[in-house]
């Protein structure tokens, strides 16, 4: 064998190793820092802070200053692409909308948490300006529960506006408790999308005073108080 087959071979083999070697490694992978992300409709700025963070967006918490929650409302939702690490106000730039009028925003937030359908929406908007208009209590269960979080926000802390305790809670007098205050609450109590928008803007005069929502999400229609009554005793049993 000459000598130059006989360092051939060895530097042949070298080759092969060094590519097995190669193949073990991990390959490069590149990773977008930009992360699509949906907020729902109906959502307040807890959840969207909470989303957000899920998605290495913002760090928890990040939302929930005083300042940021103010705009409660104002932040529109639909589906966004955030860099990672984005700031506060990255976020707000992006979501925040102006709105000329903000009793409409107040009612559509209202809308969005109470109801589900557009046809069911522009109804419980007329009964709220009904009730608005005779100064009766509007008597919104979401509105005292998002109150009662309200306090846990301005600490930074996430609070599920579902898992409030409604019993115990209308009886404590806040800026949301529409049972023991008159008039629509201080502010809106969610981030409301299109369509609550023009539930409040377009609501349909209808004969009703009283509403509910029953388990399988039906909202029932009551035109006295005793009918109310009934309604509560057969679909909330």
């Amino acid at each position: 064998m000459s000598s130059k087959n006989a360092f051939a071979i060895p530097f042949v083999l070298l080759i092969l190793l060094a590519a097995w070697e190669y193949r073990n490694r991990p390959r490069f992978e590149f990773v977008p820092n930009d992360v699509k992300v949906t907020i729902p409709e109906g959502t307040n700025i807890a959840d969207v802070d909470r989303i957000l963070a899920k998605a290495e967006i913002i760090r928890q918490g990040t939302l929930l200053k005083p300042e940021y929650l103010k705009l409660e409302g104002a932040l529109f939702p639909d589906t966004y692409r955030f860099d990672r690490g984005s700031t506060a106000e990255d976020v707000i730039l992006r979501m925040k909308k102006a709105y000329d009028q903000r009793d409409v925003l107040v009612i559509a937030s209202i809308l969005e948490k109470e109801v589900r359908t557009e046809t069911d929406m522009k109804l419980v908007a007329g009964i709220i300006q009904k009730r608005i208009d005779a100064g009766m209590p509007l008597q919104i269960d979401a509105a005292v529960a998002y109150g009662a979080c309200l306090q846990k926000f301005n600490l930074g802390q996430y609070c599920d506006v579902s898992q409030i305790n409604l019993v115990d809670n209308i009886k404590r007098d806040s800026p949301y408790n529409t049972y023991t205050r008159v008039g629509l609450p201080a502010g809106p109590i969610s981030n409301p999308g299109l369509q609550a928008f023009q539930a409040a803007l377009n609501s349909t005069d209808n004969p009703y005073w009283y509403y509910l929502s029953a388990h399988d999400g039906t909202t029932i229609f009551s035109k006295t108080l005793e009918e109310h009554n009934r309604a509560k005793a057969r679909y909330l049993r």
